[in-house]
């Protein structure tokens, strides 16, 4: 079974509405007597809710492999050292270095480099226990996720568990902050490997950076409204916030165009599109910025 092919049927509650927030690509959806049973292609973007905001955001395998596909060499140096996460104190240290992680991991994976994968997942499992999320996640889970990192299509399915599961428990026992700077860590990475293949001249990367003007405004947003004394003034939000400045020169134009329906099959077809606009001197400053932010995380002590 390829990469590509994986599909897993997902419960989805989700509003229509919230699909505005998906990529510039045609869309189908299924009409809402049918919405409790929708195939997910999970290697695409997430419609999440964090905090009471819905945005969507590519996973880390998605990013991988948009890397990989483009013909873009394995940047092994490049990668989060997994050593240091025994050394954090911080929970929002460990937190942020906790996606990098997750990130890194999926990307090793897909590239084949299963001994640099395993450092990866021995990182994100020792994080996951300081922020004493470990134990809260099925003791199976984490050996299944640990035997399976140099197998991309099993890592596909047990990240996504894992991820859900820890996810669903910092929500539940109300540590929104830690969640939304885990997500916030896997972003970054996913954004700055992505930087990385656009500097090679790849157009698929540009315009994946470019898309990401949504997501990083709202993920200031979040960050802010966490209300976190910890955050306040932080160097980490503080660089956040000049990244988002950054995307503001990335244009972004609504196209509409109407919808098709096919009532027998009970699908439409969104034919809209969202389109963004970015001049090769934003996607060098937002390059920039991407890379001083991972840094200044990964750096944490």
């Amino acid at each position: 079974m390829t990469m590509t092919s994986i599909n897993k049927t997902l419960l989805v509650g989700l509003a229509l509405g919230a699909l505005a927030l998906s990529s510039c690509h045609e869309r189908q959806v299924t009409s809402e007597k049918d919405i409790s049973n929708v195939e997910v292609d999970s290697t695409k973007s997430s419609v999440l809710n964090v905090a009471g905001e819905l945005f969507g955001i590519p996973s880390p395998i998605q990013t991988a492999i948009l890397v990989k596909n483009s013909g873009a060499p394995f940047e092994a140096e490049k990668l989060g050292d997994p050593q240091r996460a025994g050394a954090l104190v911080s929970r929002t240290d460990m937190a942020l270095n906790m996606g990098i992680a997750g990130t890194d991991m999926a990307y090793a994976s897909l590239y084949n480099d299963g001994q640099r994968a395993l450092k990866q997942f021995k990182a994100l499992e020792t994080l996951a226990e300081k922020l004493e999320v470990k134990g809260a996640i099925d003791v199976e889970l984490m050996k299944r996720l640990g035997g399976h990192v140099g197998n991309a299509d099993s890592l596909l399915i047990l990240s996504g568990q894992f991820y859900r599961a820890a996810d669903a428990y910092l929500k539940e026992n109300d540590r929104v902050d830690i969640a939304t700077l885990v997500l916030a860590g896997g972003w970054i990475e996913s954004t700055f490997l992505t930087c990385v293949a656009a500097e090679s001249g790849i157009d698929e990367a540009k315009q994946r950076i470019a898309e990401q003007k949504v997501t990083i405004e709202t993920l200031c947003n979040i960050l802010h409204k966490l209300g976190d004394e910890n955050l306040t003034d932080s160097p980490f939000l503080t660089k956040m916030d000049s990244l988002n400045m950054a995307y503001d020169n990335v244009i972004r134009t609504y196209s509409y165009k109407p919808s098709i329906t096919n009532a027998e099959a009970k699908k439409t077809t969104i034919k809209s599109q969202t389109i963004f606009i970015m001049k090769p001197e934003t996607q060098k400053e937002i390059s920039s910025r991407v890379s001083e932010l991972r840094q200044l995380i990964l750096q944490a002590s």
